[in-house]
């Protein structure tokens, strides 16, 4: 499960839907019993489940640094359905995204470009692995698990 806690949930969420076109599964907003924001949403990304919770929700009892002010800690690698990383990465600087990398050809891929969402978490956008590179890769054979055996 991946959490991004973020100062506004639902700019997060709609920046991500405008930009990549992630499926909004979720979105609830509240006041708790101390008048306070608890906002939440959750984001469906390619069969991976993304929630978003509001930094004041839990971020004073988990010590969390505040989105924005802290160096960047991970980075969520997508890959575009058309593999058209830069249409993508256009599409992403159009609605609020800052580049942080042009797309360009690397040894693995036809195309990578990144960029910073208004959270400052970077997406790396992956285009067409290079057929050479997917052939160099060694395959290793992982056997099931003792519970998966037949």
């Amino acid at each position: 499960m991946l959490v991004i806690y973020v100062n506004n949930v639902k700019a997060t969420m709609e920046f991500y839907e405008k930009a990549f076109g992630w499926l909004k599964m979720v979105y609830k907003d509240k006041k708790d019993e101390f008048g306070d924001v608890d906002s939440y949403g959750a984001m469906m990304v390619d069969g991976c489940v993304i929630n978003i919770v509001n930094i004041s929700t839990v971020g004073h009892e988990l010590n969390l640094p505040v989105p924005g002010q802290c160096p960047q800690a991970f980075s969520i690698g997508w890959s575009p359905k058309d593999k058209n990383v830069k249409a993508a990465f256009e599409k992403a600087l159009s609605v609020g995204a800052t580049a942080v990398k042009t797309p360009a050809p690397t040894p693995w891929s036809e195309s990578v470009a990144i960029v910073s969402d208004p959270n400052n978490i970077t997406i790396v956008m992956i285009g067409k692995e290079k057929q050479e590179y997917n052939k160099s890769l060694q395959v290793y054979y992982m056997p099931p698990m003792p519970n998966e055996q037949k």
